[in-house]
């Protein structure tokens, strides 16, 4: 993974339809500082991110089991991975997710 900030990176997700309306506009406030949308990759994207693509990836209606393996994959390749508010995933953590090639506190203080 390399080194870069929202302004360098593409925003990806699967689908606007994961998004409640709120967290919708959330993303297209992301979106507006990155380099433009991918939309549909579903975990493709996660694994994009690790290999070196330029992604930031957000996603919504999550169970654990679909972002929990992920943490590792993710945190090995030198990324990060949190809550939308900038916490460790655990099973209880939620349904949203952030994953990023960089610190991703400069999203997080966006997103409100």
């Amino acid at each position: 993974v390399g080194r870069y900030n929202i302004r360098d990176c593409q925003l990806a997700y699967t689908t606007k339809d994961m998004f409640s309306t709120d967290e919708y506009r959330c993303v297209k406030k992301i979106s507006a500082l990155s380099l433009g949308e991918k939309i549909g990759g579903d975990a493709y994207n996660y694994c994009r991110m690790c290999a070196g693509d330029n992604l930031v990836v957000m996603e919504s209606d999550l169970k654990p089991y679909d972002f929990l393996p992920l943490v590792p994959i993710i945190k090995n390749s030198g990324g990060f991975i949190n809550d939308w508010q900038g916490n460790d995933l655990n099973l209880n953590s939620g349904n949203k997710v952030i994953a990023t090639p960089f610190v991703n506190d400069d999203i997080i203080n966006n997103m409100v």
